[in-house]
């Protein structure tokens, strides 16, 4: 069994620490491809949050993507987070929060 501090690669539903609430796209599949960027929102309630694919890359890093693959990523000129239709990865270092019960990610 693995202790809360060994996140496994896997599918999580993320929660926004600040709001309390599921984070995702504003729509469950792209209609059109390759899809344009799709901003990851805080979601309301009621909406089906998303499924998260998080993957364990070196050096306790890891590789989000969501709907079947689309890479999640910052947009450099906005500092928003957006999922995209391309190779182009960026790596994540996610801690496990003791106090909130939960892990924090940050890009880096």
């Amino acid at each position: 069994m693995s202790s809360p501090e060994q996140l496994r690669s896997g599918e999580y539903i993320l929660v926004s620490f600040q709001h309390s609430k599921a984070i995702g796209t504003p729509l469950a599949e792209p209609l059109i491809y390759p899809a344009p960027p799709a901003p990851i929102l805080v979601l309301n309630p009621g909406l089906r949050p998303a499924e998260f694919y998080v993957r364990e890359g070196v050096n306790r890093t890891y590789h989000l993507t969501v709907h079947g693959g689309r890479n999640v990523r910052e947009n450099p000129e906005n500092r928003r987070i957006f999922a995209y239709d391309d190779s182009e990865i960026e790596q994540y270092e996610i801690t496990y929060i003791a106090n909130q019960f939960g892990y924090m990610s940050v890009s880096v």
